[in-house]
């Protein structure tokens, strides 16, 4: 019996030891060729799943293709200010396909100067591949020709990667999506990124399409611009949901400076601040063409061009503050087809103007205004979670115009120190009104139209600014005496 035992014992241990996984390598790599490996790309051509390529800091003149090995983790020793992957505008700076999971990583590089005739200049997931791409700067990259879309990063054919806490500036997308484009049934999940100052046709700051979904939350998506429509993003043929971002100052030449959403599009927008856009028209959102989407729960503001501008589709426009908007708050261009555009906010307790019988931002015909909110709608701030710096949102100063006061209300979703001060039109410092800790709250205060030493100022247009460590935000005032 002993022996028996013995016997099984052996067996036992002999199959543990066949079933510990191999321990990882780490593979070092130097600037100078003399880590473990003489280039990054040689480093990722010798690892197996598990392994991890680990990057001094130095500029890498590289132009990577991910080898078909789930689970590599490419990593910097220094961070993204030192630590550089230079594509030479020779092509792509990487290519990362054949159905790679999250457990594919890259994290912690500055992606520049990538160039090809095709999607993603800066990076290309395709093919299924789902990576992780994290904590990177993807900056001044191109994407050419009719092909050109995802300048920063592409995302195609069913590949749908986590991006997240990246700053993506400067990037190029000639047909669609300057800064990511995701299209062909992926749905990547993007968060937390500063997404700004890219270009494109259509889509400068975004583009999804075609049967793509994806969760957009709690990003910058700032001063993008198109040559043609949707500023900040364009959705097409997508249903795609975007909550908890700020849309701010992007730029589209005719129509959607801050979004633009297209083609039997089914997009949903809740919780995201829309403000400081410009288009001819349509400078917050622009819909077209049998599009149903969802817009709830939004700040629409002080957009040049309009606030929302519908043809021939029947969005749902519901419980948002609209306010500030040149031109309409929401204008219908379809005749005999109305807009569902109730319980909002729009500016004033009266109800909107125009075909409304209020003084607050204008409807034209064929919208559905009635009931509105006759209050502000105290929403969330557009951007935070436990994993991000505290922010804060400015949501209105009503009466605007006003004589002789006007209350300032925002909303911080941490407790934190706040100055609100007011400057005239040549930047010169009137009064601080508050600089003080506030709780994570609604908030408020009041100005008297006064300044620092309670001397009362002028009729004009003043500009009240609302500071945290993390954010600043102005909104135009105007007083009349």
């Amino acid at each position: 019996m002993r022996s028996q035992i013995a016997l099984l014992s052996g067996v036992f241990l002999f199959f543990t030891l066949l079933v510990v996984p191999a321990t990882a390598e780490t593979w070092y790599i130097l600037p100078d060729g003399t880590g473990d490996a003489p280039t990054i790309q040689a480093g990722l051509d010798l690892c197996v799943s598990g392994d991890i390529v680990l990057v001094a800091e130095g500029t890498y003149m590289e132009n990577l293709i991910w080898p078909e090995v789930d689970g590599i983790v490419l990593r910097s020793e220094s961070g993204s200010d030192l630590t550089k992957i230079d594509g030479g505008e020779i092509s792509r700076v990487i290519l990362m396909a054949n159905g790679l999971s999250g457990s594919s990583e890259i994290s912690g590089f500055t992606i520049q100067n990538g160039k090809i005739y095709g999607p993603g200049g800066g990076i290309l997931c395709s093919q299924l591949s789902s990576p992780t791409i994290i904590n990177n700067k993807i900056i001044n990259n191109t994407a050419l020709s009719s092909e050109g879309v995802g300048g920063g990063i592409a995302c195609n054919n069913g590949s749908s990667p986590t991006i997240s806490h990246n700053i993506i500036t400067g990037n190029n997308g000639e047909l669609a999506g300057g800064g990511i484009a995701w299209l062909n049934s992926s749905n990547p999940t993007i968060s937390h990124n500063d997404i700004r100052l890219n270009t494109s046709y259509a889509g400068g700051g975004i583009y999804v399409g075609f049967n793509s979904g994806g969760y957009v939350t709690g990003n910058f998506i700032n001063r993008n611009q198109s040559t043609f429509s949707g500023g900040g993003i364009c959705s097409q043929e997508a249903h795609p949901t975007f909550r908890l971002n700020f849309i701010t100052e992007n730029i589209a030449v005719t129509r959607g400076g801050g979004v633009t959403c297209v083609d039997e599009d089914e997009a949903v927008f809740t919780y995201n601040s829309i403000t400081g856009n410009t288009a001819d028209y349509g400078a917050g959102f622009y819909f077209r063409e049998s599009t149903l989407p969802v817009i709830e729960n939004c700040i629409i503001a002080d957009n040049i061009g309009g606030g929302v501008y519908t043809e021939n589709c029947a969005p749902t426009i519901c419980y948002n503050n609209i306010m500030g908007n040149t031109d309409f708050g929401i204008r219908n261009s379809t005749i005999g087809e109305n807009v569902c555009g109730t319980f909002n906010w729009w500016g004033d307790a009266s109800g909107p103007s125009g075909e409304g019988p209020g003084a607050g931002d204008g409807v034209s015909l064929n919208v559905d205004f009635e009931p509105w909110s006759e209050e502000l709608y105290l929403l969330p701030s557009g951007v935070g979670s436990q994993s991000t710096p505290t922010r804060s949102m400015l949501l209105q100063i009503y009466p605007n115009p006003f004589n002789p006061q006007t209350t300032i209300k925002f909303v911080l979703d941490s407790p934190q120190r706040v100055e609100i001060a007011v400057y005239d039109v040549s930047g010169r410092l009137l009064s601080v009104l508050a600089n003080r800790n506030f709780t994570a709250d609604s908030q408020s205060v009041v100005w008297n139209g006064t300044d620092s030493m309670g001397f009362a100022v002028p009729s004009g247009t003043y500009l009240v600014r609302l500071s945290t460590e993390s954010t600043t935000e102005s909104r135009k005032v105007m007083l009349l005496r």
